[in-house]
């Protein structure tokens, strides 16, 4: 896994899971933020502030795009909270005033400058990625593996059918399924397999001041969806399962399929899978999972969290 990783996020309290253990486990080249969970200076800064955590102020965060392609922004902060991480006392951060819309852009001109292979883990709704196939087409077919969170063919967590990030910008979403060959997808059909009890997320505690801040935004999380009137026992953190499956992609289950998302109306964010529409490239798509692999992974990732910490 000698590749360069890219992280295309809308921090977000599994993002900042994702990110976290992905200082761990990947050669993080940068950052991308996109509005998604909150709007896009709070995901901008939230970046900022979780690579503060970690020690990786090192990692260049870019500001991507603030809206959807088309219509309105509509977040997630009735379960990420106002801010994006909950109430966990986040580290002080100056962030850079920075105009949006970079950050695709930025990821562009990697495209263009990076003679070896590199990849994109992106979490968040795929406004970026869409612009960067729309201004310049040629940069996504230089990504070696692009791992896209996003999309159901099991029912969804924002509409009885759509997965919040492909609802949050189905033109996006539609435009990278329809242009982009090879794209990895982690959907809710394997991220609600791969879930934390509540004794795992005690368990965050055990690692450390990262550890201890992973283990209050969890609660947190927790806590929203029980509100909200769902069980809260068992915690999918969609995120993560897209770094893991970066990581280890024999763990997973996959399935070739030609796909497909409603851009509006009542199933707007819909993902459909169709063989005969031979136009259109195929995907690889995550329906099975080692979910005992995946939750000894977390663990041993926030080991290396903090060897990392203590090396600083």
């Amino acid at each position: 896994m000698s590749a360069r990783v890219y992280l295309d996020m809308d921090p977000g309290i599994d993002d900042a899971v994702a990110m976290v253990l992905a200082t761990a486990v990947c050669d993080v080249a940068g950052v991308a933020t996109v509005a998604g969970n909150v709007d896009g200076f709070r995901t901008f800064r939230n970046a900022h502030r979780i690579l503060r955590m970690v020690g990786r102020e090192d990692i260049p965060v870019h500001r991507g795009s603030d809206r959807p392609l088309f219509g309105k922004l509509e977040t997630a902060s009735e379960i990420h909270g106002t801010e994006g991480l909950g109430l966990a006392e986040a580290p002080k951060v100056v962030v850079p005033d920075v105009a949006p819309g970079l950050g695709w852009r930025w990821l562009a001109e990697q495209a263009k400058t990076t003679p070896d292979a590199w990849d994109v883990i992106a979490t968040g709704p795929l406004t970026n990625l869409a612009r960067m196939g729309w201004g310049m087409p040629e940069s996504l077919s230089r990504v070696g593996r692009l791992v896209v969170m996003g999309g159901s063919l099991s029912g969804g967590n924002i509409t009885s059918s759509a997965e919040f990030n492909f609802f949050a910008d189905p033109d996006a979403a539609e435009m990278v399924l329809g242009q982009v060959s090879g794209v990895e997808l982690i959907g809710l059909d394997v991220t609600r397999q791969a879930y934390l009890t509540l004794a795992d997320v005690d368990r965050f505690r055990e690692y450390g001041a990262v550890g201890q801040w992973l283990h209050e935004l969890l609660r947190f999380y927790a806590g929203q969806i029980l509100r909200l009137g769902f069980s809260a026992q068992t915690l999918a953190v969609h995120d993560a399962v897209a770094v893991f499956a970066w990581a280890h992609p024999e763990a997973i289950s996959w399935e070739a399929m030609r796909l497909g998302v409603v851009r509006e109306g009542q199933w707007r964010g819909t993902l459909l899978a169709d063989p005969r529409a031979t136009e259109r490239p195929l995907a690889k798509v995550a329906l099975g999972i080692d979910a005992d692999a995946f939750r000894a992974w977390i663990f041993e990732s926030m080991e290396k969290v903090v060897e990392m910490g203590m090396r600083q």
